[in-house]
């Protein structure tokens, strides 16, 4: 089959579309891709409608705004075998394309009508609001639509718990990527018990609604758990019998503590954010069987927002054996870390945690990035690291050998004499920038810095930089804002870039 892409330009100047005399599309192909869009002379057009006549055969639409746009959604019902329709205009949805039975791929930004439930084709469907404007969205609209690969729901004010049965996404085998989002929830809730007198929706919480939305096991990959203010989880939560699911998201979940997710046996990503009454994750989180380990397939691990958390602790030998990447932030009141070495480590990024005094030593680590670790001291000898990110780590004193160490990134204040040391230590340092409004002088070792190829310094109130002309290797130079600092001739003739901002 021959697809052929039509956009305005090309309708006006192949079909000599004028103002008054408008042909129809000609059907001489049984594939048809339509993109209709914004053009200069679309005024022009007195009866748009016209052009459309002949569309029953088109497969995909994309629709932008303008008068054509309109003119084509009032064409909608006859175009029987369309299989994606892009809607980005600022109308609502003619009730005619719950007749596109067809239809696989719907991609809008307008809230879905009353029978969308028909479309039982849909692969990927809108963001469904079930709670908008006071008016909530019944569920059960979803229970036929069994070829669902993405679905998105927010609001999830549903009248009773037989409604949430109905949408059957336990059924659903195609479900690939699911997102509920409680936001509004409660005052969606206490809506409908004011308007409706419901007392099945005064006796439903978000616990027992998210238990009831328990999503086939085997087609599952990715699940986003968003602003679930309960401290119960569903017991389907970390289930091994989710034996596809490689990456999940928490996000603003109220609850006290983290579920047992350790024992889901593909697990690649996890990111939980915004959980700001957690003060402590414990062995549960890997496993509440200690003989088992967790988090076998692990490979990245994202803590943000966890404002109140303490302690991480009880992670055992063997545990997170895949774990490549780790990131903590907004962990503020965090003491310590797992002793335990993550043997497979590649990057640990650790920000705003302002009691850590030290990490474990790691063999693997290759990229390390601190900021805004106020009480941080030293750093643990790393004979991997090839990247090491410091910034606003006022305290440290003491650290480890890099031996591999080829890019230093330093920002915020920093003592003289550690600078010094851990910048003249390094042989192979490559790429060494300095952000300081502290510093007023900085030693290059010329002798030991043989490899350093770039240089870049943000330093307000740096007078001197010894040697800085005798660095041999030394291609590119960055100078932004040091009004004071000196850049010997010789070296601007031997630099391939210098760059004084």
């Amino acid at each position: 089959m021959i697809d052929l892409v039509l956009n305005l330009f090309q309708c006006l100047g192949c079909f000599g579309i004028g103002s008054n005399s408008i042909p129809s599309l000609p059907m001489s192909t049984s594939k048809w891709t339509l993109r209709v869009i914004t053009m200069i002379g679309n005024g022009d057009i007195e009866n748009p409608e016209v052009l459309f006549l002949n569309c029953k055969k088109f497969r995909i639409v994309d629709i932008y705004p303008g008068r054509l746009a309109n003119a084509l959604l009032d064409a909608m019902g006859d175009m029987r075998l369309l299989r994606h329709f892009s809607h980005i205009v600022p109308v609502e949805l003619p009730n005619s394309v719950l007749n596109l039975f067809n239809l696989q791929i719907l991609y809008t930004d307008k809230p879905m009508a009353q029978g969308f439930g028909r479309l039982i084709n849909l692969h990927t469907v809108p963001k469904i609001q079930l709670c908008k404007c006071g008016c909530f969205f019944n569920i059960r609209e979803l229970k036929n639509m069994n070829k669902i690969r993405k679905l998105r729901m927010s609001g999830l004010c549903i009248a009773s718990i037989s409604d949430a049965n109905e949408a059957r996404l336990h059924s659903k085998r195609n479900l690939e990527v699911l997102e509920l989002d409680f936001n509004g929830w409660k005052s969606c809730s206490e809506h409908t018990e004011r308007s409706y007198g419901n007392e099945d929706t005064v006796s439903i919480s978000g616990a027992q609604i998210l238990e009831t939305l328990r999503p086939h096991h085997q087609s599952l990959k990715v699940l986003r758990l968003n602003n679930f203010n309960f401290d119960t989880y569903p017991s389907w939560l970390g289930s091994t019998l989710f034996s596809n699911l490689t990456e999940l998201h928490l996000d603003k979940c109220q609850s006290q503590h983290c579920p047992t997710l350790g024992e889901l046996p593909s697990l690649r990503s996890l990111k939980i954010w915004g959980m700001e009454y957690v003060e402590h994750i414990g062995p549960e989180f890997c496993s509440l069987d200690r003989s088992t380990k967790g988090f076998l397939s692990l490979v990245l691990l994202s803590f943000d927002g966890l404002c109140r958390l303490q302690e991480w602790s009880g992670v055992e030998d063997g545990e997170f054996p895949c774990l490549e990447t780790l990131r903590i932030s907004g962990s503020f009141e965090l003491r310590s870390l797992p002793l335990v070495p993550f043997s497979s480590l590649r990057s640990f990024t650790l920000s705003q945690s302002r009691n850590i005094i030290t990490f474990p030593a790691s063999s693997t680590l290759r990229e390390v990035g601190i900021s805004s670790c106020g009480s941080l001291n030293e750093l643990p000898a790393l004979p991997s690291l090839q990247s090491l990110r410091l910034s606003d780590c006022p305290s440290l004193v003491t650290f480890g050998h890099f031996p591999l160490l080829t890019v230093l990134d330093l920002d915020g204040q920093i003592i003289e004499d550690i600078l010094h040391r851990l910048v003249n230590s390094h042989l192979l340092l490559e790429c060494l920038k300095i952000w300081s409004h502290s510093l007023v002088s900085i030693h290059l070792d010329s002798k030991r810095l043989t490899s350093l190829a770039q240089l870049e310094l943000r330093c307000p109130n740096l007078q001197y930089c010894d040697e800085l002309g005798s660095l041999t290797s030394l291609k590119v130079l960055y100078v932004s804002g040091s009004p004071q600092l000196h850049v010997p001739d010789s070296l601007r003739s031997q630099l391939e870039k210098l760059i004084d901002l």
